[in-house]
């Protein structure tokens, strides 16, 4: 009886030391690579997404309203994976392109848009047939983009709802803003224009005249954001000191390139959580450089010259978001 109790307690000894062994060794394995878009959406889908909807955005007209919400969790994983690759000399990622996507669908049937974020890394050597010197590219090391549900709480074509859960430049009058910045970014925009512009694209009727909505086909297919923004945005929402929990993201129609021609855009609002709804924040929210700003090809640290675009102005205060990317048709992947 004896030795069948030593036997079992040797038994249990090794087991308990191989267990260990395994999770140790199995903690420090690297993440696995995937081929994902920065929010999660597998690169065959994404490209598949993309190239459906630049086949057919043209044709889809009629009001629209397109709105995605992503977690202060989401921005922080991220702004991670951003900062890491853009300090890998293999990688040096230098900004991140917000894509319009949808999936196949049969007929001519409206369009079920998404947003895609695709990081970016110079293009060596740039061509003279490429439009922008900025390339999309897929391979991460990362174990949150294995998660299941970080795609962003997408909604189209409700407008309504998106009010509810925050989207206050879906409301029926501008936010209220009683703040000024002293030292504004050069990304961001004025209030009435931030508010006017998503109106644009709201699938609510109006009785303007001429009428406020905008029904015309999309004209944008992305819109490129250097590096040294992003991260600079990131950092701030996921600032404890800053009280946000979040980043929406609106579909608007405003920014004029060329000067005759309003084009759809995405605009970038904070949110702060208000009960159970992740409210957009108007705050003054001067952005800090980080230390990617500062790497080679990221000195610009604000914006990248190219292409038409409409002049910087001069802000005096945090108006109600942030835009001013380089935009396709003409700064394209």
């Amino acid at each position: 009886m004896r030795k069948l109790l030593i036997g079992m307690f040797t038994l249990l000894v090794t087991a308990s030391f191989y267990q260990g062994y395994k999770n140790v060794h199995t903690e420090k394995k690297p993440p696995t690579p995937v081929k994902k878009t920065l929010n999660g959406f597998e690169q065959q889908r994404a490209l598949d997404m993309i190239s459906n909807f630049k086949s057919r955005y043209t044709n889809d007209n009629g009001r629209k309203s397109i709105s995605a919400w992503y977690s202060k969790a989401d921005i922080q994983n991220m702004l991670d994976l951003l900062i890491k690759e853009g300090n890998d000399a293999t990688v040096r990622t230098d900004g991140v392109r917000f894509y319009f996507g949808s999936e196949t669908q049969p007929g001519p049937a409206k369009l079920d848009v998404k947003i895609l974020l695709v990081s970016t890394k110079p293009k060596a050597p740039v061509l003279p047939d490429h439009t922008s010197p900025h390339g999309d590219y897929y391979d991460h090391a990362s174990v949150y983009l294995n998660s299941a549900n970080i795609t962003g709480d997408a909604i189209n074509d409700n407008a309504a709802r998106i009010l509810r859960e925050g989207g206050l430049l879906y409301d029926a009058n501008s936010p209220a803003l009683n703040v000024t910045c002293p030292n504004p970014n050069p990304h961001l925009i004025l209030n009435a224009d931030a508010y006017n512009w998503v109106q644009r694209r709201h699938d609510k009727d109006d009785q303007g005249v001429p009428p406020l909505r905008e029904k015309s086909a999309y004209n944008t297919e992305s819109e490129w954001f250097d590096i040294c923004f992003i991260t600079s945005l990131f950092t701030a929402v996921v600032n404890p000191a800053n009280n946000l929990d979040g980043i929406r993201i609106y579909l608007a129609n405003g920014r004029e390139e060329p000067a005759t021609v309003k084009r759809d855009i995405f605009i970038l609002v904070p949110t702060r959580t208000n009960g159970a709804a992740h409210q957009d924040a108007y705050d003054c929210l001067n952005l800090v450089r980080t230390s990617i700003c500062d790497l080679p090809g990221n000195a610009q640290g604000t914006r990248t010259p190219g292409g038409p675009r409409v002049a910087v102005r001069t802000f005096h205060s945090l108006d109600a978001g942030f835009d001013i990317g380089q935009l396709c048709p003409y700064n394209c992947n």
